[in-house]
């Protein structure tokens, strides 16, 4: 055997059955560390609790926490999404989703910003406003065709011109 060379157990790495990288140090101060994350993590799980218990539901994109008694901070459609995150969740969330899935949700979308937030149905493109006053927009399906854009008697829904569907306008605050 080479001198030094033997089991590392022995040598002055200490009496621990792995290898410990930094000589003499014992190993205690680390599973402290995994202790006191371990508490950490209890206690923060301990607040979200209680946060819950209070009515606060966090947002699923942001992880901020919102009242949610009166349905207008948090939008409910499968996961709940605050209104800032919408507009993104929607541009990520839409195409995984099948055509039913995603009418589902835009109703709720639709509905949710009218009513909360005074979004604008607009039906026309012509009757868009211009892009510097609107904060964002969602094309969503046709209420009145259910987004296939004919009438109930069979030509083209009055509604959407046809489309199968209308766009939610949110403006701008300060245009409101």
């Amino acid at each position: 055997m080479i001198a030094g060379a033997g089991d590392c157990r022995a040598s002055s790495y200490g009496s621990h059955s792995r290898f410990n990288p930094v000589p003499n140090m014992p190993e205690e101060p680390i599973k402290d560390y995994e202790a006191k994350l371990a508490r950490i993590v209890q206690e923060l799980d301990n607040q979200k609790q209680a946060l819950r218990l209070l009515g606060l539901r966090p947002c699923s994109r942001c992880g901020k926490y919102f009242q949610m008694h009166e349905g207008k901070n948090l939008l409910d459609a499968d996961q709940l999404v605050c209104y800032r995150c919408v507009p993104d969740w929607w541009r990520q969330r839409s195409p995984a989703l099948n055509t039913k899935q995603r009418q589902t949700i835009e109703a709720k979308i639709r509905r949710w910003l009218v009513t909360y937030y005074k979004a604008k149905l607009i039906q026309q493109a012509e009757k868009l406003p211009p892009d510097d006053e609107i904060e964002f927009k969602i094309v969503v399906s046709c209420e009145q065709c259910n987004g296939t854009g004919e009438s109930a008697g069979g030509g083209k829904c009055h509604s959407c011109d046809g489309r199968g569907t209308v766009w939610v306008v949110q403006l701008r605050p300060e245009l409101q």
